[in-house]
């Protein structure tokens, strides 16, 4: 069976790669990272920017972005390995490249949170990291090693990445790869108990979680991060994964494209529907979109949204001609090439655009705060992409 890249994935990546920089500099930069600032926010902003907005709690769609890449190559993986030996699973292959990834990515995420993430609050406190915190301070601030137990996107990408292969591994083994309807049965049901189970073991592990972090039982701190530990834990997070492996699956086993849609867009419809009565029955608040864990209405809305977007642009870039492909594949070019360059672009995009600032703000003779005038905010997140 030879593969080819899926295109939606690589362009998926590289839009919000370059979404995540414009995110990070009006959080970071414009508001200082204060959740607080969401409430005092001029209402032309909250107004003008609230589509962007629903974005900027879509961090979760990298963890849907790499389950459909692990389980699309793992499928193709599984194929060859059984047209040749007849049955079995390839241990060695399966896991490694997994386990030396996720380790990869997890210690960038150490780096990431020590070193170079906007300072932010957490556990009660406003946190500094040790060279973007530095420059935006104007002097030397100690690292904060309580962000060492904060889970940015590169961890939710590491250990999703980590499970997503154990669990088809733990499906796939023996014979189980030879019933296709069951295993997904499977995936879609483990995806939907996390998603809904979720607020349960939040609410139950998450006070234990800051009590073993503030008490410097770090051992205990850690394990219960690798479950509930802000702010993109494996719980509910793991769900998105498991649905994008389930994507991953359909495009390599090339599912009809009526179940796609059929399927994509009922479920996608469903959720959307379940978010909007919790919506419209319990409020919101704009500070809810720095929450954690976010509100089962907002998880509904976001992940039924994703799903939709996914299957729009599965049907227009995979199940198409030949010719379409093609010409998909050339408007798309510069943002996949973007996506190439998506983790040296989050490690360094938050110290980069506090660097801009500093220089943009002497430029304008502007001192203390970042001005929140959209005289001075449009300018300076266009200069920010371009840059």
């Amino acid at each position: 069976m030879s593969e080819r890249r899926l295109l939606f994935l690589d362009s998926l990546r590289g839009f919000f790669i370059l979404y995540v920089i414009w995110l990070h500099a009006m959080n970071g930069v414009v508001f200082g990272n204060n959740p607080e600032a969401l409430n005092e926010a001029p209402v032309w902003l909250l107004i003008v920017f609230a589509p962007l907005a629903i974005l900027g709690t879509w961090a979760p769609i990298f963890a849907v972005i790499s389950g459909a890449a692990h389980a699309y190559v793992l499928h193709g993986l599984m194929v060859r390995y059984q047209s040749k030996h007849g049955s079995g699973l390839p241990v060695r292959t399966f896991m490694a490249g997994a386990v030396a990834t996720s380790l990869f990515l997890y210690a960038l995420s150490v780096l990431n949170m020590a070193f170079m993430h906007h300072s932010m609050p957490f556990n009660g406190a406003f946190r500094h990291t040790l060279f973007t915190s530095s420059l935006q301070q104007g002097q030397w601030v100690p690292f904060d090693l309580h962000l060492l137990f904060y889970n940015d996107a590169l961890a939710m990408v590491a250990m999703n990445g980590l499970l997503i292969n154990l669990i088809l591994y733990a499906l796939w083994r023996r014979n189980g790869f030879k019933h296709p309807s069951r295993y997904m049965t499977l995936i879609g049901a483990g995806a939907m108990g996390i998603f809904l189970f979720s607020p349960l073991v939040h609410y139950v592990l998450t006070p234990w979680f800051f009590h073993a972090l503030n008490g410097r039982h770090y051992g205990a701190a850690f394990l219960l991060k690798l479950i509930v530990g802000p702010n993109l834990s494996p719980m509910p997070y793991l769900a998105y994964g498991l649905v994008g492996a389930l994507m991953g699956i359909c495009l390599a086993r090339r599912v009809p494209e009526t179940l796609v849609r059929r399927y994509g867009y009922g479920l996608s419809a469903m959720l959307v529907a379940g978010g909007a009565v919790l919506l419209i029955s319990q409020g919101f608040t704009p500070t809810e979109l720095v929450e954690h864990p976010f509100p089962l209405k907002m998880h509904c809305i976001n992940l039924g949204l994703m799903l939709a977007c996914c299957t729009w642009l599965v049907l227009h870039m995979e199940y198409c001609s030949e010719e379409k492909r093609g010409r998909m594949a050339q408007r798309t070019l510069w943002l996949r090439r973007v996506g190439l360059m998506a983790l040296t672009l989050f490690c360094l995009e938050s110290f980069g655009s506090i660097v801009f600032s500093k220089v943009y703000m002497w430029v304008l003779g502007i001192e203390g705060s970042f001005p929140r005038s959209p005289l001075y905010v449009v300018p300076f997140l266009a200069c920010v992409l371009i840059f």
